[in-house]
């Protein structure tokens, strides 16, 4: 599948676009293990790994921490969720949303970031991967 520079740029205008209550009432369940990544799917149309990763690049401050780009971060994840299978009923951009979210609760919640003695950048690796 190729990149749609288009289909990026949509998706980073919702993004950084002012967001409607439902949405951000979903994001404050973030760090619940009652989650909704279905939820969010729809509630974004279908780009629910987009904007999960934004939350998370809001909530750890990677721009002034480890001076991620905004834009660059961005279009990052909206290529790799534009490049999940649509069709595949498991492996899709909702299941990475989920799993990635799953990961967010453990380092949270959990303290695993501290238990395991995780760096910023370790603890954002564990949340790409």
């Amino acid at each position: 599948k190729t990149y749609d520079r288009r289909r990026a740029s949509s998706v980073i205008q919702k993004i950084t676009s002012p967001m409607p209550k439902e949405i951000i009432e979903c994001m404050k369940q973030f760090k619940t293990w009652n989650f909704d990544s279905f939820l969010l799917n729809e509630l974004t149309s279908n780009n629910p790994l987009s904007f999960f990763m934004q939350y998370i690049y809001q909530a750890y401050t990677l721009d002034d921490k480890l001076e991620i780009d905004r834009t660059k971060f961005k279009a990052f994840f909206c290529e790799a969720q534009d490049l999940y299978h649509k069709d595949n009923t498991y492996h899709n951009a909702i299941h990475a949303s989920d799993v990635a979210q799953s990961v967010f609760y453990f380092l949270e919640k959990g303290d695993v970031n501290v238990v395991c003695g995780l760096d910023l950048l370790e603890t954002i690796s564990s949340l790409i991967g």
